[in-house]
């Protein structure tokens, strides 16, 4: 499958401290560093395979702020993996690349933020794969070179992945800045929120039957890339097309949702919890023939909805979102239009009906977009890692024995319960 099914896409989505930020003076003031997105995460995807762990990191992305008098010069990053204290993998991103991916960042952003300066922004299409950023009232800088008053993103989530295979489980990220002020090197060490996460409920699968899950979390291009959407699934039913490539339509040329194998599927709470908030008033009818409309022509329709219906509904069609009541949400959208049964202040069980499959909103093709999060709100929350009763790591490897999450890329093919 070519087309992308998922909700990312807009913007290019244990406790644990949260970055407070590295410090040093910097002339007759000081230079920080910090984590850009307020209460990021730093959650690795993992998996045994024998006596070996595999670790998959997505580093957070960083704010440098210079309320000190003079410029200050970004120069190279190098992120090291810890494991029982000592370095076991490190990786430099160079002076030049880092330059080039500031300068294109900033240019982006302008555009969008504007010039002045900015505090706390939660701007919604940057917030799809951010969250809340906080600029520390500073003014976004041209390039790599940080002017007073000015701050500088690091976007590293978009420049290195930090992976590794080796005997010991990774506990830890470091990340080191470098940076120049008055001709002087330095380096800037913000500490990272790192915790190899793992799911405290017990989850059932949110649909029965067959399902083929694509769009996982080492598919780094989609889900991957967004806060709250970093260890989501889409989930349809795909056979063989005539072509011989899977597809999730039963019919040879599809022109109406009901052609789609996963269509109206009954969707199912995946624990016990309460139901926080959802949204059912897209109407099929805008999606209805989904072969029809290019990605393109479906940002344009999602873009149209939002004045209606509000960025969230119409980003993810009809959706729910409930609470396991153990700091563990669920999300589930692109539900067809009038099947929602449950509303906010319900209490729900473990396999209730709660909805079924649908085609609304940011979608393709009819399918389910799941995923869990840190809190109820899908444009602040982290995404959560999460395995499912019935469904153990050896579907992804016969080898695997255990796992955080379903972490291929695309193409799991399972029968629920």
């Amino acid at each position: 499958m070519t087309r992308h099914l998922g909700l990312f896409g807009l913007c290019a989505l244990a406790v644990c401290h949260l970055c407070q930020g590295a410090e040093i003076k910097a002339g007759s003031g000081d230079v920080t560093v910090r984590c850009l997105t307020v209460g990021k995460k730093v959650i690795p995807v993992f998996a045994q395979c024998g006596h070996l762990w595999i670790f998959n990191i997505k580093p957070p992305d960083l704010v440098l702020i210079n309320n000190s008098k003079d410029p200050v010069k970004v120069g190279e990053v190098v992120l090291t993996a810890m494991a029982a204290g000592r370095e076991v993998v490190r990786t430099t991103i160079l002076t030049e690349v880092i330059s080039a991916a500031m300068e294109q960042v900033h240019a982006q952003w302008r555009a969008k933020l504007g010039d002045g300066p900015l505090g706390t922004v939660m701007e919604p299409m940057l917030a799809t794969g951010l969250g809340e950023m906080n600029f520390g009232g500073a003014r976004l800088a041209d390039g790599a070179t940080v002017k007073p008053g000015e701050c500088g993103i690091i976007m590293l989530s978009q420049l290195q992945f930090l992976s590794h295979t080796g005997a010991m489980k990774l506990e830890g990220l470091k990340i080191s800045v470098a940076v120049e002020e008055r001709g002087k090197p330095q380096t800037l060490e913000p500490p990272v929120p790192y915790v190899a996460y793992e799911c405290k409920g017990r989850y059932r699968f949110p649909l029965g039957g067959d399902c083929t899950l694509v769009c996982m979390p080492m598919n780094v291009t989609q889900h991957r890339k967004a806060l709250s959407q970093e260890f989501a699934i889409d989930v349809l039913d795909a056979g063989p097309a005539v072509d011989g490539v899977l597809s999730g339509a039963r019919a040879p040329s599809p022109s109406k949702l009901e052609d789609y194998a996963i269509y109206h599927r009954s969707v199912m709470a995946v624990g016990d919890g309460t139901v926080m908030t959802t949204g059912n008033r897209y109407p099929d009818a805008v999606q209805a023939n989904p072969a029809s409309l290019s990605l393109a022509e479906i940002d344009r329709l999602m873009e149209k909805s939002i004045p209606k219906l509000g960025f969230l509904h119409a980003l993810a069609g009809n959706y729910i979102v409930i609470d396991h009541g153990n700091g563990e949400f669920s999300f589930y959208a692109h539900l067809a239009e009038n099947t929602i049964t449950v509303k906010p202040g319900d209490t729900v069980r473990k396999g209730d009906i709660i909805a079924a499959v649908g085609n609304t909103g940011r979608s393709t093709e009819p399918h389910l977009h799941f995923q869990m999060m840190d809190g109820p709100n899908f444009l602040e929350a982290n995404g959560l890692p999460v395995m499912f009763d019935g469904i153990p790591p050896n579907v992804m490897n016969d080898n695997y024995t255990a796992a955080n999450t379903l972490m291929g890329s695309d193409h799991i093919c399972l029968r629920a319960e």
